[in-house]
């Protein structure tokens, strides 16, 4: 009898143990599983902030542009100014 009741309490025992291990398993993968969310969300926030970076690098590519044609015109304006002084000089 004292070995039944001994075998009894040795498998409740185990049973309860590997229940314990289960779960912290579990929550062991759950952890892993949170982890690699957090990681995937920081590598989105990361591809987000370099396509913010691209998006001003061709902002900026664009107002250089555009200065370089407003200095285009300025230079056009420049040469319109002196071909009329010239042709206000010589009579044409």
């Amino acid at each position: 009898m004292n070995h039944i009741c001994n075998l009894i309490y040795w498998l409740l025992y185990v049973s309860e143990n590997v229940y314990h291990t289960n779960r912290e398993r579990e929550r062991e993968r759950e952890r892993e599983r949170e982890r690699e969310r957090e990681r995937e969300r920081e590598r989105e926030r990361e591809r987000e902030r370099e396509r913010e970076r691209e998006r001003e690098r061709e902002r900026e590519r664009e107002r250089e542009r555009e200065r370089e044609r407003e200095r285009e015109r300025e230079r056009e304006r420049e040469r319109e100014r002196e071909r009329e002084k010239t042709y206000s000089y010589t009579g044409y």
